[in-house]
């Protein structure tokens, strides 16, 4: 089978059975007409892209066991490619297919891009993908290797956001209830403002008398140590877990590992 055949019916009905990295990027600063042709595929309305003539995805399919090569080469680490498929141990709509795994707790994302832009926005533009990934996969980091062209390389060390993700996750949530319901997503009320206002011009304001505001002030005050706390407790956990251990149960928990050895903790049932 070539690359070019590798794109199977059962790859793409997999891909409708919950979001995945390239679908959170869309989610989150995609278009409404995005975001509807993508629950269209997803609840069968429309046909997944067939992108085996698109140039730009197969250099980056092509190239993809080099990126990863080159990787390894100059920042000094070693990829494992055998394992990639991953489903998010809280939220089932989650899924994922890294680019590798590099030990337990880091995954790598490759692409093969135009070079046209700053090296800033590429990691802006893939950052949905790159934080729903590490999610899924249960990682604090993510080796965002990039090749711009034929010309540069660059490399990125992205840590794992659990504000982010928490966002992010939710919004997922609210789409794939979209998605079961058969319903089609309503866009937004307002589209979000395009900034027409240069950084130097732009204003402070108080939001003290906002009610609204500090509602949800007081709920992200509350949140964000208990979400601190528990990324450290279940770092924790999972190094307790000694590496011939499939499962370990007990105190109403139980951590499981993957075959690729990705460990995730659930409340036991």
């Amino acid at each position: 089978m070539t690359l070019l055949e590798g794109k199977t019916a059962a790859w793409h009905a997999n891909r409708r059975t919950g979001i995945g990295g390239s679908d959170a990027r869309i989610i989150m600063d995609g278009s409404d007409e995005e975001r509807l042709r993508l629950w269209e595929k997803k609840v069968g309305l429309r046909e997944e892209d067939d992108l085996s003539d698109i140039l730009w995805v197969m250099m980056g399919e092509w190239t993809e066991p080099y990126n990863v090569a080159w990787l390894e080469k100059h920042a000094g680490i070693t990829v494992d490619r055998s394992a990639r498929d991953f489903r998010h141990p809280q939220y089932d709509f989650a899924r994922c297919e890294t680019d590798g795994m590099v030990g337990f707790s880091a995954i790598v994302e490759t692409k093969h891009l135009n070079g046209f832009k700053k090296e800033e926005e590429y990691l802006e533009k893939y950052y949905p993908q790159i934080q729903h990934n590490m999610g899924c996969a249960g990682v604090s980091l993510c080796y965002f290797s990039v090749f711009l062209n034929i010309l540069k390389w660059v490399y990125f060390k992205v840590e794992a956001d659990p504000n982010y993700q928490a966002g992010l996750f939710a919004r997922e949530g609210v789409f794939w209830s979209h998605v079961l319901s058969k319903i089609a997503p309503v866009p937004p009320a307002t589209a979000t403002p395009k900034i027409a206002v240069a950084f130097t011009d732009m204003r402070e304001v108080s939001m003290q008398g906002n009610n609204l505001w500090g509602d949800k002030a007081a709920t992200w005050i509350e949140l964000a140590p208990k979400v601190k706390k528990l990324e450290k407790v279940a770092k924790e956990i999972k190094e307790m877990v000694e590496d011939d251990v499939s499962k370990a149960s007990g105190h109403g928990i139980t951590v499981s590992r993957s075959k690729a050895g990705a460990l995730t903790i659930r409340g036991a049932k």
